[in-house]
């Protein structure tokens, strides 16, 4: 499974033409997405949650951008590194050289090369551009935004353009015989809540469908694309209470159902929140067939420290998820980490949680294979 890999060189894409891209031939009787999905089954099946991080490999709390494919924080504080890199790729549909994190594409390449050569899992998120107002992705103050980039909205060229380039830079993620890298890919995300221009309030069932759709498609039929396993992450939101089933994009354009999950309120409500909507998740996963997974979660600045064990524990523990993955930790902001660093309060706790045998970092990981 420890496959090595190469990547094209970023200057390469700038050769591809968004409008001219030829359909690949699949090259395997077996996907690499569907050996993907049989190693995130895997988990769930030995009653294993895989530890997960966002942007782990580029900046900490306390460092920025990667040089030397050694940096973690949480590597520096449970001796190794997390099973699932997130990765952000926010900004790619614009042309830009540095994702909305700022930090420069051609660095995340080199992190997920890394990454994948270890054994790991790589999950990537989209919070593309406004495509009306030119904002970013919670910028809400145009209303049809998710219609004018459909077939036959007024934006829709623009759009296929930014699905060109999103779907150059991640078919350009090769192994050494020329397969495709797996990766989780998760558009869309959190849009039963009302803080993204895709969001429920601004999108139609209808609409978002057709959206998923669209995109599905064009990676799949138009690109030859059989290398992503497609994570639908509504996520629970008052704002729309049944989005899992509303916006259903369907059972053949959905490989793995998520949820984002955060504490705002007290550990008990935390607890209780996690823990009831985890069970109903893993409930919706399982009438169509899905593995499930916690794809984002945390608690900021983790004040508790022994919140990974007496809060986080009791609401996963038992559940059939195959990964958790800790939002990130941003250098440029105080107060804004999700996965403890060494010094602080939570780290020991963390530590102790790692070590349990039904959670695993990377190496525990590859040890299941």
């Amino acid at each position: 499974m420890r496959i090595k890999v190469i990547f094209a060189a970023f200057a390469a894409l700038l050769l591809v033409g968004c409008g001219t891209s030829p359909k690949s031939p699949i090259a395997n009787e077996e996907s690499s997405a569907e050996r993907l999905l049989a190693d995130i089954q895997m988990c769930i099946d030995q009653g294993v949650i895989l530890v997960g991080h966002q942007d782990d490999l580029f900046y900490g709390k306390n460092w920025r951008e990667w040089v030397d494919g050694e940096h973690s924080d949480i590597k520096a504080v449970a001796g190794d590194y997390p099973a699932v890199l997130g990765i952000e790729i926010g900004g790619i549909e614009l042309g830009s050289e540095y994702s909305i994190d700022k930090i420069p594409f051609e660095l995340i390449r080199r992190g997920v090369a890394a990454h994948y050569e270890r054994g790991g899992i790589i999950a990537v998120s989209w919070h593309a551009a406004n495509p009306l107002s030119g904002g970013d992705s919670w910028d809400r103050s145009m209303a049809g935004a998710v219609d004018s980039i459909l077939e036959g909205g007024e934006q829709h060229a623009k759009y296929r353009e930014w699905m060109c380039r999103v779907a150059d830079f991640l078919s350009s993620i090769k192994d050494a015989e020329g397969n495709p890298v797996p990766l989780i890919w998760r558009p869309w995300h959190e849009n039963a809540g009302d803080w993204f221009w895709w969001g429920s309030p601004f999108c139609s069932a209808e609409s978002y469908k057709r959206l998923w759709a669209e995109m599905y498609s064009y990676f799949t039929d138009e690109r030859g694309m059989d290398n992503l396993v497609w994570s639908f992450s509504p996520s629970f939101s008052a704002v729309c209470p049944d989005a899992y089933d509303k916006y259903w994009p369907g059972d053949d354009m959905v490989d793995l159902v998520g949820a984002d999950i955060y504490q705002y309120g007290s550990d008990e409500q935390f607890r209780q929140q996690t823990s009831e909507q985890l069970d109903a998740l893993v409930a919706f996963a399982d009438k169509h067939h899905k593995p499930a997974a916690l794809t984002e979660m945390g608690y900021e600045s983790i004040p508790n420290a022994k919140w990974w064990r007496e809060v986080l524990l009791p609401a996963v523990e038992g559940k059939r998820i195959a990964y958790l993955l800790m939002w990130r930790n941003a250098w440029d902001r105080e107060a804004h980490y999700y996965a403890p660093y060494p010094g602080q309060l939570s780290a020991d706790d963390f530590r102790s949680f790692t070590e349990r045998e039904d959670i695993a970092t990377l190496e525990e990981f590859n040890a299941l294979k």
